[in-house]
């Protein structure tokens, strides 16, 4: 400890960024990473917290330990970054108690870090219990700034409600970044129908990953910043979509640069309707991990992909000109030569305007003779029209 402080000595007046790793058991015991963490942490080193602009503290289960009482209110007033992650057994359904996951409580100064950090701007909050984090963040005390203006980042894998998800949305108008991991169906969903519909302006990224569908929040929201879209159902969530994404998109009007989804099942006509409303998409990546379930109709996809923009005609340009990659993963369910015509159909004679780069497809089943026999063929030709193509297909 003593070489430490004496390298935080020598700093000077400089801005700090604090980084501790407490991963391997019995490493606490050691008499290093809890006394660095209370040096750091402790009213009576105000004018080394005063500097700390960014702190990481990885810690496994020897993180949360008897050692708890470290003193509480500190103030971070430079704070800019804080990445809390604890490697337990994130969504491990070996861990599940009474429906929900049996998440490890945060020592409680680290809850308070965040509502202590006025110019906090970016968040990440992994594995720990985020009940406390959320309510000290959304309902902070009187004597307390809200982080409304300055917080652009959050990320956040723990349990959370649909309903703390809007909260999160509507309380930090200025995020950019905003990936929550853990939604779960809890007992205020129905809550969550009836919330008002939230513009949420600068956002350019967001992911919803949970076992509850992901659409229903999508449903209440408008984002005309968004680039990039990621949602996800899990364990063992098989969502059949209806309107709800096509309807979001077209309500935001994007620029959707990257579109993933997960166990969410589109019908075609909502394909249809979802890639005439993102000309700008560049990557599709759609995932289906259920086996003996309908998976992706790849047929259904494509062919929403070979749809041609107004006047419609055959040299019209297609839906999503600016396609790079597809990846399409998983119970993957398709007729033999349905890839290899998509492709083809894209390509077309003279590779005008062609842009896929990457073909990635999974099938469930043996064969795809056709497609297979295909993928030479069409790389040969993508390099006859100097156009950079990689094309893989394989069966599970």
């Amino acid at each position: 400890m003593s070489t430490v402080k004496q390298w935080v000595e020598r700093s000077g007046r400089c801005p700090l960024s604090v980084g501790i790793w407490a991963e391997a058991v019995g490493q606490l015991d050691t008499g290093i990473a809890w006394p660095a963490l209370q040096m750091f942490t402790t009213p009576n080193e105000m004018e080394i917290t005063s500097r700390i602009q960014d702190i990481l503290i990885r810690a496994s289960n020897v993180f949360v330990s008897e050692k708890d009482e470290a003193p509480s209110g500190v103030q971070f007033p430079a704070l800019r970054t804080l990445n809390v992650c604890f490697e337990g057994h994130f969504w491990d359904v070996s861990h599940v108690t009474d429906g929900n996951f049996d998440f490890v409580t945060a020592p409680r100064f680290l809850e308070e870090i965040p509502v202590n950090a006025p110019h906090l701007e970016s968040l990440t909050w992994r594995g720990f219990n985020c009940t406390q984090v959320l309510s000290n963040l959304l309902h902070p005390p009187s004597n307390l700034l809200p982080q409304a203006v300055t917080l652009t980042n959050i990320e956040i894998e723990a349990t959370i409600s649909p309903l703390e998800c809007f909260d999160i949305l509507a309380s930090f108008p200025h995020l950019r970044y905003c990936v929550l991991e853990g939604i779960r169906k809890t007992a205020d969903v129905q809550l969550s129908f009836h919330h008002s519909s939230l513009d949420v302006f600068y956002l350019a990224h967001l992911t919803l990953i949970g076992d509850f569908n992901p659409l229903f929040i999508l449903n209440k929201l408008t984002a005309p910043s968004l680039c990039v879209l990621t949602i996800a159902a899990v364990n063992g969530s098989n969502i059949q979509s209806s309107s709800t994404l096509s309807s979001f998109l077209l309500q935001s009007t994007p620029p959707l640069r990257e579109l993933r989804i997960t166990n969410i099942h589109l019908p075609e006509e909502e394909c249809q309707k979802c890639f005439r409303s993102i000309p700008t998409m560049e990557i599709l990546d759609i995932y289906h991990e259920h086996r003996n379930r309908n998976g992706p109709k790849v047929n259904g996809i494509l062919d929403a992909l070979l749809m041609r923009q107004p006047p419609f005609n055959s040299t019209a340009p297609f839906v999503c000109p600016k396609l790079r990659s597809l990846v399409i993963r998983g119970d993957v369910v398709a007729p033999d030569g349905v890839l290899a015509e998509f492709v083809e159909g894209r390509l077309g004679e003279t590779g005008i305007d062609f842009c896929l780069e990457k073909v990635h497809v999974e099938f469930n089943e043996e064969g795809h003779n056709i497609d297979k026999e295909k993928v030479k063929e069409l790389t040969r030709k993508a390099e006859r029209l100097e156009k950079k193509l990689v094309m893989r297909v394989f069966h599970r």
